[in-house]
């Protein structure tokens, strides 16, 4: 399998959160997914689905209901991911 670099900003509300020892899961209602700079969107088929997404365990974590925004990304099948820093509530 190839790995290609991927980032896209991906919008929408928190529906679900599941806190673990070593991370918290999302589970969110994407409204948009739009392209970031010059990088393949890999979130296209997300709009108007729910996507799961896995923060560090340190990570803050949106509440059930939050609308949130950020830089996402895919690491591996089945596996999302934001940038730290991209995180907005």
């Amino acid at each position: 399998m190839q790995v290609i670099d991927n980032w896209a900003i991906v919008s929408g509300e928190v529906r679900e959160v599941r806190a673990a020892a070593d991370h918290t899961t999302l589970v969110v209602y994407v409204s948009s997914a739009e392209d970031f700079e010059d990088f393949p969107n890999l979130f296209n088929w997300a709009k108007n689905n729910l996507l799961t997404v896995e923060l560090p365990a340190d990570a803050h974590a949106p509440n059930i209901g939050a609308h949130i925004s950020w830089r996402l990304r895919i690491v591996e099948p089945g596996s999302s991911e934001p940038h730290p820093s991209s995180l907005a509530v």
